[in-house]
């Protein structure tokens, strides 16, 4: 099993989101979007239908407006059929599960500020552009 490190995360997850195309097809940057849907998810709890969308939605409003036709539904979907998420026969109870990955995390992840992150990511490559204007002129 591949570990993700902390740098390769935060990499894979800001660029991900600020080229602003469709969900990725690459696997693994599919499991690093698809870890920092889980980061405000508590391991052992149950969330019902309602509270995981709730969690969901807050991901979607932060990040998922860098992508085209991602919703909390189906992100949600996605993280059940990936195997980050346990459901229940019924389909009424969630609980996070990410004992079956093809992707270890290094565990660093878990407190990154992703928020923080990609504002950080965006003023470097807006640096990096004022940068490259001054040059050309």
């Amino acid at each position: 099993m591949t570990e993700i490190s902390i740098e390769t995360f935060v990499k894979r997850f800001t660029t991900i989101l600020l080229q602003g195309k469709d969900f990725p097809k690459k696997e693994q940057d599919v499991h690093v979007l698809l870890k920092s849907a889980t980061l405000r998810l508590q391991a052992g709890r149950t969330y019902t239908e309602k509270e995981l969308n709730a969690e969901l939605q807050v991901w979607v409003m932060q990040f998922g407006i860098y992508l085209v036709d991602v919703n909390y539904v189906a992100l949600r979907r996605y993280l059940v059929d990936t195997g980050y998420l346990s459901r229940d026969a019924a389909g009424s109870s969630y609980t996070l599960n990410m004992k079956t990955l093809p992707f270890s995390f290094d565990t660093g992840i878990e407190t990154l500020d992703l928020v923080e992150k990609l504002e950080q990511e965006k003023q470097a490559r807006e640096l990096r552009k004022q940068e490259f204007m001054n040059k050309k002129s």
